[in-house]
């Protein structure tokens, strides 16, 4: 019988995490390279989300040992997982069979409190004194994710609406996202984060916490934007800890329920790196000659390293200054959609910390993620960059390379050694050691078959 995914014409080929509200196990093998038993349950978020799909479990040389999908069933297994209860699945592939995952693992059960399909940043919690904090439990660096409740954003059209909404939101989760919609494609997007600050060991009222964002932005922010007729978007910001083990398994490096690297935006390299890989290895040689001829010993020590991706912000946005051009902001830790299992701290009164998250997108700065007032600011975000690098190759043709500089370092120590002729030792051509020229040996941007983009 055809599962209901395999119909599906659209089904991705490749999907890093898939996350499913479990509604049965099949005891039927999907193939030959496949484990026994078939899940079947519906998709919590990601380009699937709300459909009915069965996946299996496919064998692999390193998967041998791994949760296999009988063990959900067995009440005696850590994996064991009821009907109602949530499952992820990393590594997922469509194929002849239908789907197939690497590794299966138990998300939470049925009574779990779930964030599905919304944007969640994971990252090291800041002191006052700009240090991490750590648990005083077992000294692991502390974590927090924030969740944005798109769902439940407001759009405001002037500062007495705008008020309302900072009000209901501060009074839901105490933070908001505030991001600002251009009024036209050309301007760079403002975004802000609205929350009740604390005065003598009490926290203000969310009133009180709205008037103060309107008085410290409105004038030179807020009130232009309203008056050339663009929107505002607030959406409730829900902040949590993550647990001190999963915070002590994050530093340990090894796997964990959070995948914190997967909520690193890969700096403005990584996005260099990819616009080059699109406009082909001319450009991407022009680009990276340039970039070494005026950069540092360390700069580009990186780069030989690891490519574009491995330098710098600073010295990225440094290189790109100095032909007037001005990259945007890319923080080191973005929001990716996700869906987050929250459980409650023992002996609280219901107080929640992250115990579990699946990311289902590239992760973003926060200037980029689509709103309901700017759905497409991701991709506007991703076109200021290609831009940049188009604007700046543009400008390239008669700049000197290292390439040129080795050819005129080479005719000069030709014309030494004809001067000299006679003079010691003769040398030839093959003995001189030319200097090293780094050309094109970049890591591939990971894209998992899609373009990133976040769709709400």
């Amino acid at each position: 019988m055809e599962s209901p995914a395999t119909s599906n014409r659209t089904l991705p080929r490749h999907m890093d995490y898939v996350v499913l509200k479990l509604e049965k196990v099949i005891d039927r093998c999907a193939g030959n390279d496949c484990f026994p038993g078939t899940v079947s349950g519906r998709v919590m978020g990601g380009a699937l989300d709300g459909q009915t799909i069965e996946l299996a479990l496919r064998k692999t040389l390193t998967n041998q040992r791994v949760t296999q999908v009988a063990e959900l069933q067995n009440t005696d297994s850590f994996s064991h997982t009821p009907i109602g209860g949530y499952v992820a699945f990393e590594g997922v592939r469509s194929g002849d069979t239908g789907l197939t995952a690497r590794w299966l693992n138990r998300m939470g059960g049925p009574n779990s409190v779930i964030r599905a399909d919304l944007p969640v940043q994971i990252s090291p919690v800041y002191g006052k004194d700009s240090q991490i904090r750590r648990f005083r439990s077992n000294g692991a660096t502390m974590y927090n994710a924030q969740i944005l409740h798109v769902d439940n954003s407001t759009t405001a059209s002037s500062s007495d609406s705008l008020r309302a909404a900072l009000i209901d939101s501060l009074n839901e989760y105490g933070m908001a996202f505030v991001a600002c919609a251009p009024a036209d494609n050309h301007q760079e997007r403002q975004t802000y984060y609205a929350y009740a600050s604390w005065r003598d060991g009490m926290r203000n009222s969310s009133e009180a916490a709205a008037e103060e964002f309107l008085e410290r932005h409105g004038k030179n922010a807020l009130e232009p934007h309203f008056a050339a007729g663009a929107n505002i978007d607030v959406i409730p910001m829900e902040t949590l800890l993550l647990g001190s083990k999963v915070c002590e398994s994050i530093d340990a490096g090894g796997r964990s329920s959070v995948p914190v690297s997967r909520f690193m935006t890969g700096g403005l390299g990584r996005r260099i790196e990819f616009e080059l890989r699109r406009a082909g290895p001319e450009i991407a040689e022009k680009m990276e000659n340039a970039f070494l001829a005026q950069a540092d010993p360390r700069a580009r020590e990186s780069f030989a390293s690891t490519g574009w991706k491995g330098v710098w912000n600073s010295d990225i946005s440094q290189f790109f200054a100095t032909a007037g051009i001005q990259l945007p902001h890319m923080p080191k830790y973005g929001f990716a959609v996700s869906t987050a299992v929250l459980q409650s701290y023992a002996n609280s009164d219901g107080e929640l910390f992250l115990a579990k998250v699946r990311p289902l997108s590239h992760a973003l700065p926060r200037d980029a993620i689509p709103t309901h007032s700017d759905r497409r600011a991701d991709r506007r975000f991703s076109a200021t960059i290609s831009a940049a690098v188009t604007e700046f190759a543009m400008a390239l043709p008669e700049s000197p390379s290292i390439e040129r500089e080795n050819r005129a370092s080479q005719a000069k120590l030709e014309a030494s050694i004809q001067r000299n002729e006679g003079v010691g030792d003769p040398v030839s051509p093959g003995d001189m050691v030319p200097q090293q020229v780094f050309s094109g040996n970049t890591p591939t941007l990971n894209t998992s078959g899609t373009d990133g983009s976040m769709n709400f």
